[in-house]
């Protein structure tokens, strides 16, 4: 999987940027990257891909930055997690409540009712590049 974005993400940035495969690979941010002794193989390799990512999409990339941002400002329950649709292609997002007992799920969902800081989540992708 990582490999086909890597080859997609590789093509895209190609065609746009009009350079060559082997213009991206040489280019001094990635060759560093991939120097990088700080991190082991998956890592370097997560992080050329999103920077890839990133060349591709940096609209999305700020979009699901701001997001994750206003997310950890939240106080949400331990086991809680908010999350955005892939490509924020619709205006609906996903809550997920882990509990073990309706006794616990229901202490959760009475915080989540109290907790006036939901009021302020905002759509990033409207509110940043409106």
């Amino acid at each position: 999987m990582a490999e086909l974005k890597f080859i997609e993400y590789m093509e895209d940035i190609s065609i746009k940027e009009e350079k060559s495969i082997t213009q991206i690979l040489d280019e001094k941010q990635l060759l560093k990257l991939l120097e990088n002794k700080n991190l082991n193989n998956p890592q370097k390799a997560k992080h050329v891909l999103n920077h890839l990512r990133y060349r591709c999409f940096p609209r999305l990339m700020k979009s699901e930055k701001t997001f994750k941002k206003n997310i950890s400002r939240l106080s949400l329950p331990k086991d809680v997690t908010i999350q955005h649709p892939p490509y924020f292609e619709t205006p609906y997002y996903l809550l997920e409540i882990l509990f073990k007992n309706g006794k616990e799920l229901k202490e959760k969902i009475d915080f989540l009712s109290h907790l006036d800081e939901l009021n302020s989540l905002e759509d990033p992708w409207e509110k940043e590049f409106s």
